[in-house]
């Protein structure tokens, strides 16, 4: 019984005040906008980045194993790299420069990955999954060096009650919401991981905030509510529907009231 009133019980906040703070702070502080007006973010990183270890070796380890699963499963495996050439194509991810691979001045951190094959998905059938909570050498991970952040969209609940407020409700699939924020230069090699797109095995980074990384969920819907902030004043009506009536999901953006 009392684990049911658990489940059923409103979700409460597990972050401490220190760190929604700090993860506040670094948005505020780091936060830009493109020419093309796409939004530019930085990890929110904490202090555990310093003894953070690069951790190739282990990710082309890693990589090896799903490359021999996927080679009983042709059709699986360029299902799977295709993900990675469009990636590629449009500007999600980049090959690690020559002289950067293994630069000693640039913290570097590799994040092993997988694919889930989603039958009922709308648009990509297979998806990428990448693991930041692999440790390193050091016993720490990527989501070790980050803080989480707040929730800072509606609480769910709160939006189920306005629901019958209004006469119309929309849902819409944001194509790729992670991967439309910008991730700052300086952070990319963070987000490293191995793959063979072509015949050899190639090093590769995301210049997008990836799904898997503890930041995130926080980056993104932080970057919805920067929007609303930045054009508010041209568009009050919308700005007010994002800040209130918005919650983004993992891939789905539901809108009560228009």
């Amino acid at each position: 019984m009392k684990q049911f009133w658990e489940i059923e019980d409103i979700p409460k906040e597990d972050v401490k005040s220190f760190e929604k703070a700090e993860a506040e702070k670094s948005f505020d502080t780091t936060v830009t906008r493109t020419k093309e007006g796409r939004y530019q973010v930085q990890l929110p990183l904490n202090e555990n980045i310093q003894v953070l270890h690069s951790n190739r070796n282990q990710a082309l380890r890693q990589f090896s194993q799903l490359e021999r699963r996927l080679d009983k499963n042709l059709t699986l495996k360029e299902l799977y790299l295709t993900v990675f050439r469009e990636y590629l194509q449009l500007g999600i991810i980049e090959r690690v420069p020559a002289n950067q691979l293994f630069a000693p001045s640039i913290p570097k951190y590799y994040m092993p990955h997988h694919c889930v094959i989603r039958e009922n998905a709308l648009s990509t059938k297979v998806r990428p999954v990448f693991n930041a909570s692999s440790v390193t050498a050091s016993g720490v991970s990527l989501n070790d060096c980050l803080h989480v952040g707040p929730i800072v969209q509606p609480l769910l609940i709160s939006i189920l009650w306005r629901f019958r407020m209004h006469k119309y409700a929309l849902t819409c699939d944001i194509v790729k919401m992670y991967l439309q924020v910008e991730l700052h230069p300086s952070h990319r090699d963070l987000q490293r991981f191995v793959i063979r797109l072509d015949n050899e095995i190639e090093d590769f980074r995301f210049t997008r905030v990836c799904f898997g990384v503890a930041s995130s969920p926080f980056l993104a819907t932080r970057v919805l509510m920067q929007l609303a902030e930045d054009e508010g004043n041209r568009y009050p009506a919308a700005a007010k529907v994002i800040r209130e009536n918005t919650y983004p999901s993992k891939h789905f953006l539901t809108i009560v009231g228009t």
